[in-house]
């Protein structure tokens, strides 16, 4: 068990949960990427995954509101929150006994693949038709890869990517999705001990550098055009998707 009260520690999460908040805030996602990558180094990975879980909570709820989104996306995106929310269930039930190395090692290819194909095709995007069935298997993968390391957001950020949805739509939506897996996300965690009275107070702590790292970000990111926006979210996924694959390797 992490002792969170030596001054070390809490300097590395202060610091880390700056950046994390700070990329998001930019690029509407990669708070527990940049957290779990960073902080699971130092401290064993559950330990950071019960930390981490109010920061993401809190922070996508703030985003969303910052874009004044609305409920709309549930309704365009319904299919593919509830294999979500199925592939969370399944995959935060696996966390306690499953290497999730190779799921990283597939999510990361994906993702890397599809961003760097990106780059060099920028007109890519996907057909209407295949926006509920696609949406549906990126909804199951993503659920059980948040479930299993608390990380789904290059599945999907990747699918709505290609459908070209605008820089505010993109950031409103993403952090509605978010809001909603961390919710159930909290309940498995706290069901099989990864969150709990040991750890939920220093949870609520690192809220606080993460909205100040999100607050600044999203200060920037309102002077970006929407070309650079999506090249920026893009050039953060493939970075992610790299960073995924050292996970599972290394």
């Amino acid at each position: 068990m992490t002792n969170f009260e030596d001054p070390a520690i809490l300097a590395l999460i202060v610091g880390v949960m700056v950046l994390a908040g700070f990329v998001k805030g930019v690029t509407g996602l990669g708070l527990p990427l940049v957290s779990l990558g960073l902080l699971s180094i130092f401290i064993p990975i559950r330990d950071v995954l019960g930390i981490i879980i109010l920061p993401l909570m809190l922070s996508n709820i703030w985003q969303v509101i910052e874009v004044r989104g609305t409920l709309a996306p549930i309704r365009r995106f319904w299919p593919m929150l509830v294999t979500m929310l199925i592939g969370l269930g399944i995959g935060a039930q696996l966390v306690v006994s499953l290497d999730p190395s190779y799921l990283y090692l597939v999510v990361g290819g994906m993702v890397t693949v599809f961003t760097a194909l990106g780059f060099l095709h920028p007109a890519m995007r996907l057909p209407p038709k295949a926006e509920v069935p696609g949406g549906v298997v990126i909804g199951g993968l993503a659920g059980i890869c948040g479930g299993l390391g608390g990380v789904w957001g290059p599945p999907i950020s990747m699918y709505l990517l290609a459908l070209d949805l605008k820089k505010d739509d993109f950031i409103g939506t993403v952090g509605l999705v978010w809001f909603l897996g961390a919710i159930p996300l909290g309940v498995f965690y706290t069901l099989n001990g990864i969150l709990g009275a040991h750890n939920i107070l220093y949870s609520a702590a690192a809220c606080v550098p993460a909205i100040a790292g999100l607050w600044v970000g999203q200060h920037i990111r309102r002077r970006i055009p929407q070309e650079s926006f999506r090249k920026v979210l893009m050039g953060t996924l493939f970075v992610i998707g790299l960073n995924l694959i050292r996970r599972a390797v290394f």
